[in-house]
């Protein structure tokens, strides 16, 4: 149901092992590193937040996503594991910026082949996404921060 040039991009961001991109964030130091999988975006920042004295904040509007990806799930075309990774933890997010029920489902989405979500001290943020960037690790992007409140919740700007 996808366009070829969908397939084709999808694919070679596919082929691309998290390896190279690991190496870059430990050189920089990282604070938290997880492979965004079975449990989508935002199960994985849970995953990182809880028991933590910390929330996270995330800027809808940064997060990429592939072409085609919107449309698809406008469809309704997404997983049933991702349901489930919503029902699991809603609890979790504060939805301040109303953000409509296809966008919750790409952010949860159940994939099972994601890039790597980490968080950096602030002022190497820049620095990651160039070092990134120059070692071909494409789609990189700054999608929010780690918070002091609200503790245990993503808050979803």
């Amino acid at each position: 149901m996808v366009s070829e040039k969908a397939v084709k991009i999808v694919t070679e961001f596919m082929k691309v092992l998290n390896n190279r991109a690991a190496d870059v964030i430990k050189d920089v130091g990282a604070n938290a590193i997880t492979d965004v999988t079975g449990f989508g975006l935002l199960g994985h920042l849970y995953e990182i937040i809880n028991g933590e004295e910390i929330g996270a904040r995330i800027y809808c509007e940064r997060v990429p996503f592939f072409p085609e990806v919107e449309q698809l799930s406008k469809m309704g075309l997404v997983p049933a594991g991702t349901h489930n990774n919503i029902n699991a933890r809603k609890f979790a997010v504060i939805n301040d910026a109303d953000i409509e029920s296809y966008f919750l489902d790409i952010l949860f989405d159940a994939q099972t082949s994601g890039g790597l979500l980490f968080t950096v001290p602030e002022r190497h943020s820049f620095e990651v996404i160039n070092k990134l960037n120059s070692n071909g690790v494409k789609h990189t992007a700054i999608i929010g921060e780690i918070v002091a409140e609200p503790k245990g919740k993503i808050l979803l700007q």
